[in-house]
């Protein structure tokens, strides 16, 4: 049985494309939750994969090699509603 308090992270995925070794993968996470979209990348109940460069589920060694990025933004203001949206490519 599981516990009433316990909290269940959820995030959807989607293969983009392979590069050499490497997969690029959307992540879009429906709870957000620290470390969330690395632990779902890096656990074998998960896609058993680590992201690039992670440090912490990983093997990534250098400070800024993580090849995490946030490429949109957006939310509602909570005390003016206004919408707001941001895109951001990413650099690698």
């Amino acid at each position: 049985m599981i516990p009433s308090t316990a909290r269940w992270e959820i995030s959807r995925w989607r293969l983009m494309g392979c590069e050499g070794e490497c997969s690029r993968i959307e992540f879009i996470p429906l709870t957000g939750r620290t470390h969330q979209l690395r632990l779902h990348a890096a656990h074998p109940l998960g896609l058993g994969i680590p992201i690039v460069g992670d440090r912490l589920y990983g093997t990534g060694k250098e400070v800024g090699e993580l090849r995490l990025h946030a490429t949109r933004l957006a939310f509602s203001h909570p005390a003016s509603s206004q919408n707001f949206h941001w895109y951001s490519p990413p650099s690698f």
